[in-house]
């Protein structure tokens, strides 16, 4: 590194829907797995060994081979595919296997290499999709995190280059991440519904999923005929992502999040706050204003939903870095989910919606819950974001659990 490259990475890098920060993490607030589960499994580049038993999923660029039982590192020759769905897939060449969706591999059409073009490269060569003006430079620091497990490394890398100020600071970075620590914490943000997410270490990095949770709610506020003020709660907010992405598309509401969690309060704030949204440090409703009660037009909860059994079967980067208080969701799952719906129809307007994500395993559970809390349900599926959704509206009569598809 004669200089700190005169360009560093190209600036698509600098999007919030780069791939390295995009996806799905393995089974992330969920359980164990099954066999279904396994087959479905979807790979969000690990930087510690994980079980898998299908060909990794992800948008490398060059050779990551099949994972393994003993880690997601590169193994052979690759090639990458994009399904008609829009999942891409990193298969062996010449393995005869399906998409993780379902689709065969004859609906399958090989995904092009990324043209990109950065100052000191020649135009039209193909690049990683994250090129830089030092190649050598970046081949160091994908080895470097190749070495460590990382199935993402170039697009880590280019991230990495990118945002570092320096290359002391890019050395302590790549330090950190060959340690297993989420790239999110390092980089200090991540990528949700098109804007970055400012996170914090401990705080719960929002996941691609939790997407359609925003999606309803956004739904519901625009084809209903409410009248001002329209109050949006985000409640177990985290770091304030679902609340942020519902101001910004739909900038009339009045927002209002909390989170027992103070970390996750002081992080939400640097979110919400711009959107114009209020945060509250507390649990559940009590962190929120009793001016509220009967005025919420929609409630939208990602509580902690994955079994305190199986905690210890998620991924280290979750398991590890993350705040057991940001996953743990009691012994079946559905704790939070019954207080949130008990104290519901207390806090929604007489039009209002309480919105929860869940599993697509617990969404019987849940929808169940939200129905004997006297409200009328309806599940939401997204086969593309691989997200779960149940629906309590009040005023509408209850009504047996219902199912449909984003």
């Amino acid at each position: 590194m004669t200089q700190w490259f005169q360009s560093k990475v190209t600036r698509a890098a600098e999007s919030p829907d780069h791939p390295a920060l995009l996806g799905h993490r393995v089974h992330h607030r969920q359980g164990g797995m099954n066999g279904k589960e396994r087959r479905r499994i979807r790979v969000h580049r690990r930087s510690q060994p994980f079980e898998a038993s299908v060909p990794v999923r992800g948008e490398g660029t060059d050779a990551i081979g099949t994972a393994a039982s003993t880690g997601g590192v590169a193994t052979g020759p690759n090639k990458i595919v994009l399904c008609r769905r829009g999942h891409r897939s990193i298969l062996p060449t010449g393995a005869a296997v399906r998409c993780s969706c379902g689709l065969a591999l004859d609906s399958i059409r090989p995904r092009p290499a990324r043209l990109v073009e950065t100052p000191g490269s020649q135009k039209g060569v193909p690049l990683p999709v994250s090129g830089i003006s030092a190649p050598h430079a970046f081949a160091a620091t994908v080895s470097a995190l190749r070495a460590a497990g990382c199935v993402f490394a170039e697009d880590e890398a280019g991230l990495l280059i990118s945002e570092a100020p320096g290359p002391a600071a890019l050395a302590d970075w790549v330090g950190r991440r060959r340690s297993g620590e989420p790239l999110e914490y390092i980089l200090g943000w991540a990528g949700f519904d098109g804007h970055r997410i400012a996170v914090e270490p401990g705080v719960f990095v929002p996941r691609r999923r939790t997407r359609l949770l925003a999606d309803e709610a956004v739904g519901l506020l625009q084809g209903g005929r409410f009248s001002a003020p329209r109050i949006v709660v985000d409640l177990c907010c985290g770091s304030g992502a679902v609340g942020a992405a519902i101001a910004r598309r739909d900038p009339g509401i009045e927002l209002h999040a909390a989170d027992v969690d103070p970390g996750a309060v002081k992080c939400a704030r640097r979110n919400v706050g711009p959107v114009g949204g209020r945060v509250y440090e507390g649990d559940l409703f009590a962190a929120l204003p009793p001016g509220l009660q009967g005025r919420v037009r929609v409630l939208a909860v990602n509580a902690p939903y994955v079994p305190t059994d199986a905690i210890r079967t998620m991924p280290p980067e979750a398991r590890l870095y993350e705040s057991r208080t940001a996953l743990d969701g009691g012994p079946d799952g559905l704790h939070f989910h019954r207080r949130v719906a008990a104290g519901a129809l207390e806090w929604l307007s007489s039009d209002g919606h309480l919105l929860i994500e869940t599993s697509e395993q617990q969404a019987e559970g849940t929808a169940s819950v939200v129905a004997a809390a006297g409200l009328a349900v309806r599940t939401v599926h997204s086969d593309e974001l691989d997200g779960t959704v149940v629906i309590g509206s009040a005023g509408v009569g209850a009504a047996g659990p219902g199912t449909s598809l984003a």
